[in-house]
C-alpha cells in the first residue's frame, strides 16, 4: 500500500510527544528522532495549528492538544468527560428543571456541545451536541476564553465566586438566559470545560439567582473532586 512520508512522519513525531507528554521540548525531541530542527519545526508548528499538539509558553515543551481530546471523547465512551459528567448533569438538571449543556474550547475561539441534560419542560431551550458555537456569541465562550465584557453591554454580567468567574447573558431573540462557569477537569494540562444551565426570561425572573447558582456551583466542586480522585 503506498503512503505519504510526510503524513507518516507526522504520526511518528504526535506519538512521540504522547509518549513524553509536555516532558521534551523542539531540541530534545529533535535529538532523540535525529529530524533536524528546522525539518521538525515545520511538522511542530503544522500540528500545534491544527490543534493535535500544544507548546507551553513557559517551557517550550510539547504536549497533546485539544484536538486529540476531542477525538478521545468521540473514541471512548468509557473514560471521556461526557461520559464522567453525565450524571452530574442530570442531577444539575433535575435540581434546577432546566437544560443543562456541558462544552469544551473548539480551535479558532469556539465551543463545541459534547453533552446536555434537557429541561423537562415543554417549553425549554437546548442546542444539538456536537454543534459549535462562536465563543462571544455565548456565556460559555465567556469563561472559556476568559473574554472581556465592555461595561455599557447590558446583556452580558460577570461574577466571581471562590475565585471562579460566573457568566450571565440574556438572548433578547430566544428570551433566556444563560448561566454558565468553567470546569477544571485536568489540572496539569491547564485543561477547561464549560457547563451551563439555559433558562426562559420567565422561570429565571421568578426565582433569586442563588437558585440556579448554588447548585451550579456544587456540581462544579464535585466534578472536580472526581475527577481528582480518577
Amino acid at each position: 500500500m503506498k503512503t505519504i512520508k510526510s503524513v507518516e512522519k507526522a504520526i511518528v513525531i504526535t506519538n512521540y510527544i504522547a509518549q513524553h507528554n509536555g516532558q521534551k521540548n523542539l531540541t530534545e525531541i529533535s535529538t532523540a528522532m535525529a529530524i533536524s530542527p528546522g525539518t521538525l519545526h515545520g511538522f511542530l508548528a503544522t500540528l500545534e495549528e491544527s490543534g493535535m499538539i500544544r507548546k507551553s509558553e513557559t517551557t517550550g515543551k510539547y504536549a497533546l492538544g485539544d484536538l486529540i481530546f476531542k477525538y478521545s471523547l468521540l473514541a471512548d465512551n468509557t473514560h471521556s468527560l461526557s461520559r464522567i459528567c453525565h450524571p452530574y448533569l442530570d442531577a444539575l438538571r433535575d435540581e434546577t428543571k432546566e437544560t443543562v449543556h456541558l462544552a469544551i474550547p473548539e480551535g479558532q475561539g469556539n465551543v463545541l456541545y459534547i453533552e446536555k441534560a434537557e429541561s423537562p419542560y415543554p417549553l425549554r431551550l437546548t442546542s444539538l451536541v456536537g454543534t459549535v458555537q462562536a465563543a462571544a456569541e455565548s456565556a460559555l465562550g465567556y469563561v472559556l476564553y476568559e473574554l472581556p465584557i465592555r461595561d455599557k453591554d447590558e446583556h452580558l454580567q460577570m461574577e466571581m465566586r471562590n475565585q471562579r468567574p460566573y457568566c450571565f447573558k440574556y438572548e433578547p431573540d430566544l428570551e433566556a438566559y444563560c448561566l454558565a462557569t468553567s470546569l477544571c477537569y485536568a489540572p496539569q494540562q491547564h485543561s477547561r470545560a464549560g457547563i451551563s444551565i439555559v433558562i426562559p426570561k420567565t422561570r429565571f425572573l421568578a426565582q433569586e439567582k442563588d437558585f440556579y447558582l448554588l447548585p451550579l456551583e456544587k456540581t462544579i466542586q464535585d466534578l472536580e473532586q472526581q475527577f481528582q480522585r480518577l
